[in-house]
């Protein structure tokens, strides 16, 4: 039979659609597409990032702003959704404005605080992603999982703040590991492992109700794997580049 969803406060049928988000199929185009962003721009940020200052301050409003985007997107559209192809060309168009904002020179202290932001935000996200149905599986606990992250956002403001050369190393590490990383786990699991944790995450859209609890989220092992050597890899490539990098953020 078809499954029925209906509302809790009015008892009105709730019509399901495709829950899609923009990473596409397989290795369908935008799925490639994804692939590539993911390496093209977390390699400069996770091997030189601090080097690099208006390329990583733009890259860091700009992912910035493809997340926000994405986040909105896929919890505002309707059961009749919208094409992967038509998504990811939305998000794409906010990264390139959030990367040309946050390359100037005037936009340099908030760029910076968001590249803090977005490290401590790759940290607890992948801890999030580590278990099955996400660290935290109990919906009446779901708030707990952002309450995580968070807290790990917070934690990188505070350090960019306090200490602007270990936060900037900190987040161009992590944002660059994550990045990396989901860029592999693309390559390896599809919309499988990281890709489907994220939306399990993030996609609270009543139109995508029947996704979220049919499909549910179980990471691969090998998913697991990556999040986890990621995670590991932050502090070796931040430590690395203070010691390559020894001059200011420039």
């Amino acid at each position: 039979g078809t499954t029925v969803v209906y509302s809790p406060v009015t008892g009105d049928q709730i019509p399901q659609g495709l829950a899609t988000d923009g990473s596409g199929s397989g290795f369908s185009t935008s799925a490639i597409l994804w692939i590539i962003f993911s390496f093209v721009v977390g390699a400069p940020l996770l091997f030189a990032g601090f080097r690099g200052r208006r390329l990583t301050l733009g890259a860091a409003v700009g992912v910035a702003a493809a997340l926000a985007t994405w986040s909105v997107i896929v919890n505002t559209m309707d059961n009749v959704g919208v094409s992967d192809t038509v998504l990811t060309a939305c998000i794409f168009i906010l990264f390139v404005m959030g990367f040309a904002l946050g390359s100037l020179e005037m936009s340099r202290p908030v760029a910076v605080l968001v590249l803090g932001i977005l490290g401590g935000l790759a940290i607890g996200i992948r801890i999030i992603l580590l278990g099955n149905g996400l660290i935290v599986s109990d919906p009446d606990a779901f708030f707990v999982n952002w309450l995580i992250i968070g807290v790990c956002g917070i934690a990188g403001s505070i350090l960019v703040l306090c200490k602007q050369r270990y936060g900037i190393l900190n987040g161009c590490a992590s944002t660059g590991s994550f990045l990396c990383g989901l860029g592999l786990d693309l390559v390896v699991n599809q919309q499988s492992g990281m890709s489907r944790g994220l939306r399990y995450l993030v996609d609270r859209n009543r139109f995508h109700v029947l996704d979220t609890v049919t499909n549910g989220y179980s990471p691969p092992m090998t998913t697991v794997i990556i999040l986890a050597v990621s995670l590991g890899v932050t502090p070796v490539f931040a430590l690395a580049q203070w010691k390559v990098f020894t001059h200011p953020f420039s």
